[in-house]
């Protein structure tokens, strides 16, 4: 039992690091809920990796406790929240995506309007005639 009560600690713990991200939305914001996201990411790792070693520690009959039940729930609430969080950073994603196309269409647009200096390639001149 040991074992279930370690893996609940810290999913435990992976869950209030997901609890405590809060995503504005705000454009103004978006780099620091990037940065936010990323940290939170970085944070559970580790934890993340400890809670997947204690797995094959558990055995069948552990299986079969409100215990492991009380993880599984704990982690399926993770589970949620991280999809939330999914959905957010593919919007920011499309979000930069849509942004890059403009500057990309208005590059072209200029280049299109504004003449190229000619090249600095010597010319001669034809003397002869």
């Amino acid at each position: 039992m040991e074992t279930l009560q370690q893996a609940q600690e810290l999913a435990d713990k992976i869950l209030a690091l997901t609890k405590a991200l809060e995503l504005t939305g705000a454009e103004e914001q978006e780099e620091s809920d990037i940065e936010a996201y990323a940290k939170m990411v970085e944070e559970r790792e580790p934890l993340i990796k400890e809670l997947m070693e204690l797995r094959p520690k558990i055995d069948d009959e552990a299986k079969d406790t409100a215990e492991f039940v009380a993880i599984v729930e704990t982690i399926d609430a993770i589970a949620a929240l991280d999809e939330e969080h999914h959905d957010f950073m593919e919007n920011v994603r499309e979000a930069v995506q849509g942004a890059l196309r403009k500057v990309k269409e208005g590059q072209k647009v200029h280049k299109g309007y504004h003449a190229q200096p000619p090249d600095t390639t010597s010319f001669r001149f034809d003397t002869k005639h």
